[in-house]
């Protein structure tokens, strides 16, 4: 019997979606019996006389899809849906096909069966404000300040990088965003999602660990599988375009594998609505950069929010490597890292260079050598901060490199820039 996923049933109730979906037994192992794909959204900050219950099946059907149809690609197995949007279904071969150009070593393969393909083009042009991905973080921000006057709805997740079990810090979060929003004019709307729980990552991760290079999430889900929640929001809006903000740019010397790249997210579709992979003509320090004089110009306080770590309040912990890397980025611009959410102090100049002389960089060492750049370009700035005058004759070549196996939960890595 030829292995199969069918997508049974959505239900929706106000603003929540519940996926019934089965399997054959033969993929038992890579689903999680004692979870539903469910989607809760939030949409008290949304100017729309519409809920999700409104949305077409055949738009529901496209966060589903989103997940589970690269679990279908690679296990080669039949993927059944009932409805589904004509506009996202034509876009699927150069979906596929832009997964198989990122991971030429695996074979995507798989069948897609629809029973019925609604075409949901407006009719009428499309006029509401875009989507944008908003997390509060670097990238982020930049596709915020680069699209400032399209007013986007922002659209920010729990269920990743926000963990749904941290109630107190998601509500944190959540209050600066509506802030953030408020301020820029802007709606926003908020969902949890249980996207990471109702598969079996770590089965997944076992599967196609070595031939992926890293985990399902980082390499597979979070780009294709987080986007598609977008697509009942753009019906809704009537938007023409969805923005997901880059981790990486064509000018890193070193080529990054990520699920979220130009060869894959720039080919959804759905609706009336086009995603763009924005912000990969920049760097990150580039980014950083027009961050920094966009809260000038503007005279907007900025948090700027990177820390890995789950806190109960809104804060960044400033002495992780990602916290430590931005902190010092924004020194680099001439700006002062305490008024974007960190606390720098003098001592933090010994952990980064303790960190940057003993510590193998492998993601993030570009970066760390476009901060130190434009430290030596701006080096007035150490006129201000007389504590990092070592890093004007800093050198990575005469490091001395500590070598050690990281260790990680492979439930809940977040690999992340």
């Amino acid at each position: 019997m030829q292995s199969f996923i069918k997508l049974d049933s959505i239900k929706t109730h106000g603003n929540s979606i519940s996926y019934d979906f089965s399997y054959s037994e033969d993929l038992n192992q890579y689903f999680n019996k004692q979870e539903t794909f469910t989607i809760e959204y939030d949409l008290k900050n949304f100017n729309s006389a519409q809920n999700i219950s409104d949305v077409p099946v055949s738009i529901l059907a496209i966060p589903f899809l989103g997940n589970v149809l690269p679990i279908s690609w690679l296990l080669n197995t039949d993927l059944i849906v009932p409805e589904l949007d004509k506009c996202f279904y034509k876009q699927i071969p150069d979906i596929k096909n832009g997964f198989a150009k990122t991971y030429p070593n695996l074979s995507f393969q798989g069948t897609l069966s629809v029973l019925q393909i609604i075409d949901n083009t407006n009719l009428v042009p499309t006029t509401g404000n875009p989507i944008s991905f908003f997390s509060s973080g670097v990238d982020a921000w930049q596709t915020l300040c680069e699209h400032y006057d399209e007013k986007p709805v922002l659209l920010t997740m729990f269920g990743a990088d926000f963990y749904l079990e941290n109630t107190k810090g998601n509500r944190a979060i959540a209050k600066h965003i509506e802030s953030t929003a408020k301020q820029l004019n802007c709606e926003n709307v908020f969902f949890n999602s249980n996207l990471r729980k109702f598969i079996n990552e770590s089965a997944l991760n076992e599967r196609f660990e070595k031939k992926l290079g890293l985990h399902w999430w980082n390499r597979i889900q979070y780009g294709f599988g987080v986007i598609t929640h977008a697509a009942p929001i753009a019906y809704l809006k009537n938007s023409k375009t969805v923005y997901i903000a880059s981790s990486y740019s064509y000018k890193d010397r070193v080529h990054h594998l990520d699920a979220s790249n130009p060869q894959i997210d720039n080919y959804i579709m759905f609706g009336s609505a086009q995603v763009i992979h924005d912000g990969y003509d920049y760097t990150r320090q580039d980014k950083i950069y027009n961050i920094c004089h966009f809260a000038k110009k503007h005279n907007i306080p900025m948090f700027i929010h990177v820390c890995w770590k789950q806190f109960d309040n809104l804060q960044n912990c400033s002495t992780c490597e990602k916290c430590l890397r931005t902190c010092m980025g924004i020194l680099a611009e001439g700006f002062n890292p305490n008024d974007f959410g960190f606390k720098y102090e003098k001592e933090s100049s010994q952990l980064v260079k303790q960190m940057l002389s003993t510590k193998e960089l492998p993601v993030s060492m570009e970066m760390w050598e476009q901060i130190l750049y434009r430290f030596k370009m701006n080096a007035g700035i150490i006129e201000q901060y007389p504590e990092l005058k070592w890093i004007l004759s800093f050198d990575f070549n005469k490091r001395k490199l500590k070598k050690h196996k990281p260790k990680c939960n492979t439930k809940l890595i977040i690999y992340s820039v």
